[in-house]
């Protein structure tokens, strides 16, 4: 399993730790120790990078929840319980 590619995929995850270091006081983040203790059927909340097929506007960022189906030794495996409102 890889992770997920902007160039072969159209999409990607951002990095919440980055949001969470330039707006500490408007974008809460679990503790560290919270997010690497997750298992099967827990939920996390992503950041999703999607490419639109809009010249104006050709990328939609979206705060999206995975459930987590399976622990791996680099992370997690996860089902988005979202639908992307940029692709409704």
């Amino acid at each position: 399993m890889r992770d997920p590619s902007w160039e072969i995929d159209g999409w990607e995850l951002d990095n919440g730790e980055e949001y969470h270091a330039r707006s500490p006081d408007t974008f809460w983040l679990p503790e560290r120790q919270h997010r690497e203790a997750l298992y099967p059927g827990d939920y996390a909340k992503l950041i999703f990078r999607i490419a639109l097929d809009d010249d104006q506007d050709p990328v939609s960022v979206e705060r999206m929840w995975v459930v987590v189906r399976e622990r791996t030794p680099s992370g997690y495996l996860g089902l988005l319980r979202n639908e992307p409102d940029a692709l409704a």
